[in-house]
């Protein structure tokens, strides 16, 4: 699953912790690299 919403990112991979509620896979890795730095 994409979208996790809840507290279920530990059974996710590090790169589909949830953000406020929903999962950072729905960006772009640019995104995600963006929200890294």
């Amino acid at each position: 699953v994409l979208l996790s919403v809840g507290g279920d990112a530990d059974t996710e991979s590090p790169e589909k912790k949830n953000l406020g509620g929903v999962s950072i896979v729905d960006l772009s890795m640019d995104d995600f690299r963006g929200l890294l730095t």
